[in-house]
């Protein structure tokens, strides 16, 4: 009788093998990680600018439905006095108007420009800023800022 002599056969992976595997893996999933944190800041980033427009719309549409000269709270006056040039002032301090919406959370501006563009039309900015959460530290960052424009007639 012969007996074959076989070596035997490894089968299975070895522990360098299985290790680098597992670091390989470890990687790829600390990348998608990463990839979903920044996709929820985006959303959040992206959801904060929409509430904002929001925001800034219904501020203009409550500006726009007031008459050309209404006195009862002057939201209609250029209060600064510097006209065009003024629409851009966009901090507390220099803006013509300024007030919280009811979460704390948007400042909201606005400026006005008697006669501009032309006689008998007020031009309206209306600024809405907010502080954006910094990406790599979660903490407050640079603030975000929107704003519309528009002109109201003066009805004859």
């Amino acid at each position: 009788m012969m007996v074959k002599n076989r070596l035997k056969k490894n089968d299975g992976y070895s522990m360098i093998e299985i290790s680098l595997a597992m670091g390989i893996f470890a990687i790829g999933l600390l990348a998608i990680a990463s990839m979903q944190i920044s996709s929820r800041m985006g959303g959040r980033s992206a959801a904060d600018s929409t509430e904002a427009a929001v925001v800034a719309m219904d501020k203009l549409e409550q500006l726009m439905a007031l008459d050309y000269d209404d006195e009862s709270g002057n939201n209609l006056n250029d209060n600064t006095g510097d006209g065009e040039s003024g629409l851009s002032n966009s901090t507390v301090g220099t803006a013509d108007y300024n007030e919280t919406d009811s979460s704390g959370k948007y400042t909201i501006l606005w400026n006005v420009a008697v006669n501009v563009p032309i006689s008998g039309a007020k031009t309206i900015r209306v600024i809405v800023q907010w502080s954006k959460m910094a990406k790599a530290t979660g903490t407050q960052g640079q603030p975000g800022t929107i704003f519309i424009d528009s002109i109201k007639a003066q009805n004859i």
